[in-house]
Order: C-alpha cells, then sequence, then structure tokens
C-alpha cells in the first residue's frame, strides 16, 4: 500500500468573513467617490458689476485637510491590502486597522467641517460651508462605524485593544490639531468667522503713479504657531493694474527691518511698514496687521477688483486665504 501525502492548502476565509471584509471593501470605495465632490463651498455676495465668486475644496484641502488627506490614503491602503489578502489568505489585523485609520480620520474631518461651517454662518449671512461632499462622507461614516461594530463583535479581545488604541491615538492628535487654527479652512490666519472678508475700500491716482491702499486686507495669527507671509496677490487683476509691492502695516515702535513704500503719506503717524513676503507673525496676535498693496495703473479708467490670494506656510505646511474684498482703482 502506497501512502500519498497531500499537500497542505491555505486555509480559506469563512463566507462570513468574505461578507464582513465586501462591506468594508464598499465602504472605502464609497469614501473615496466623495473626493470627487466638493466638501465645502462658500460663495460671495454678487454686486451689480461684480459677478459672484464661489471657492470650494475637495476632502484634501479647506478643514482638517491633513485628516481628510489621511483617510484617503488609508482608504486606499486598506483596498490594496484586502485584494492582497484575497489573493494570499492571511490572519494579519493589517487590512482592519487601516480602515479604523480612515474611518477615524474621516469622521475628524466631517466634525470639523460641520464645526467650521456652524462658526461661519453665525457670524456671515452666506450659505452653509458644508458641501454635497461632507454629506456623502457622514453617510459613509455611520455605515463604515456599524460594519465595524458587527466585524469586532467576532474579534479577538487583541484585534479590539488594537482598534480602540488606534482610534485613541487619532483622537488625541486631532485636539492640538483643531484647536490649533490648522484646521481652519485656510489655516490659523482665516478663522471661520471671516472667512471670505467682504470689506469695500478706494484709491484714486493718475496714470502710472503709485498708489498705496493698506485699508482693506487684515489678518492676525491667533494660533499658538509662528506663520510667515509669502505673498499676496490679487488674481483678478486686469492687464493694466502692475502691482509694485506689498507690505505688512504695523504699529509702533519700528523694527530695523521697516520698509520706505514709495508713496507721500501713505502712512499714518505711528505706522511702519514691513515688506510682506518672509513676515514672520508670532504666536497668539490678539491686534490684526494690515497687508497694503503699492499699485500702478497704466491706462486712465475706473477698475474694480475683489479677488485677493494670501499664501504663507507655518512649518512645513504650506496654506492659502482667499478673500472677496473689494478694491475701486479710479485713474485719471
Amino acid at each position: 500500500m502506497v501512502q500519498v501525502d497531500v499537500p497542505p492548502v491555505a486555509p480559506s476565509a469563512r463566507p462570513g468573513s468574505e461578507l464582513r471584509r465586501s462591506w468594508l471593501q464598499g465602504v472605502a470605495i464609497l469614501f473615496l467617490a466623495s473626493g470627487l465632490l466638493p466638501w465645502e463651498r462658500w460663495c460671495d455676495t454678487p454686486t451689480i458689476d461684480v459677478a459672484q465668486r464661489c471657492f470650494e475644496a475637495r476632502p484634501w484641502g479647506g478643514s482638517a485637510s491633513l485628516f481628510g488627506l489621511t483617510a484617503l490614503v488609508a482608504a486606499v491602503i486598506f483596498l490594496v491590502m484586502s485584494i492582497a489578502r484575497r489573493r494570499a489568505p492571511s490572519r494579519g489585523v493589517g487590512p482592519l486597522l487601516a480602515f479604523v485609520v480612515m474611518l477615524a480620520a474621516a469622521t475628524t474631518k466631517v466634525v470639523v467641517v460641520l464645526l467650521n461651517a456652524s462658526e461661519t454662518t453665525t457670524f456671515q449671512d452666506v450659505g452653509n460651508p458644508s458641501h454635497v461632499g461632507t454629506g456623502q462622507a457622514a453617510v459613509v461614516v455611520v455605515l463604515g462605524s456599524s460594519f465595524l461594530i458587527a466585524r469586532l463583535v467576532r474579534a479577538s479581545l487583541r484585534d479590539r485593544s488594537l482598534v480602540l488604541a488606534v482610534v485613541g491615538m487619532v483622537a488625541v492628535l486631532s485636539v492640538p490639531y483643531t484647536m490649533s487654527g490648522l484646521a481652519w479652512w485656510g489655516g490659523p490666519l482665516a478663522p471661520p468667522a471671516e472667512l471670505g472678508g467682504g470689506n469695500g475700500a478706494g484709491v484714486r491716482g493718475g496714470p502710472g503713479e503709485p498708489m498705496f491702499f493698506g485699508n482693506l486686507l487684515f489678518v492676525r495669527n491667533e494660533a499658538p504657531l509662528t506663520a510667515t507671509l509669502d505673498r499676496l496677490e490679487i488674481v483678478d487683476a486686469e492687464s493694466a493694474i502692475r502691482v509694485l509691492g506689498t507690505y505688512v502695516v504695523a504699529g509702533e515702535p519700528c523694527a530695523t527691518s521697516a520698509v520706505d513704500v514709495g508713496v507721500d503719506d501713505a502712512l499714518f503717524p505711528g505706522q511702519c511698514a514691513y515688506t510682506l513676503p518672509g513676515y514672520r507673525m508670532e504666536p497668539g496676535q490678539e491686534d490684526r496687521v494690515r497687508l497694503a498693496v503699492v499699485l500702478s495703473v497704466a491706462e486712465p479708467g475706473n477698475y474694480r477688483v475683489g479677488w485677493f490670494r494670501i499664501a504663507y506656510h507655518v512649518g512645513q505646511l504650506p496654506f492659502e486665504v482667499f478673500r472677496t474684498d473689494a478694491l475701486s482703482i479710479r485713474v485719471g
């Protein structure tokens, strides 16, 4: 009698386990699909001569952008690991933890977006900035939490402990991130109550004459971190408008880095001007500083601009603030 050894067969997943894994994969795909939609949308109030401008943010931008990006990356990692596991079954907990990171980060993102939107609508007469992507993500979070709980009911004590540890870690990281202002749409220089701006100012001069305006754009750094300004741009400026310089206007005492803006009587007594690129805004400023622009217009006429972009960075994190304050320029 000849005995034939049967080669070992890789353990196959139970049908119930495969079904639960499919549910989690469906949730991850739905979340990735929400990234195709705007999560936030802010529109200014249109005027007679200026059309309405709207600004949108996907999950990797806007409020709590780092958590939105983390959730997207975790969703991709989860799907890749799940597909790999299907081809080579194993008992690792990696896919489950990737799903938990996605769910926890997405939950944080949704909560921050809704809180910031609530503050914006409290202080501004605008529509709710939270948009369709946030709504879809909220549904995904609820579904994912339900499926995760069903998965954990049959999980080992070790797996449950790891899941709780990941959730706790994300929660701990979200608190200082949110409190620092880094989670605001536009970062710590753009509190939700002041999102988008809405001031107006006018300036007049002759063709080619340098003109100074500095009573329109204000910022302050309420965060516990230093913010460094990079540039101030007039996005919708006509070709006849030429920006000669951008400055920060602050009160005395003047530092040695103070400069002359090149326009007579531009500053009031007790004010100092500094070149904007590279200007450091120290943490916890209670008073706002003015951002100023010196420009010239080559041809006579009436001009109007209303879209400004303020770029800055905190550490290695870049931010952009959009403003729709209106500037009227009369030349001639």
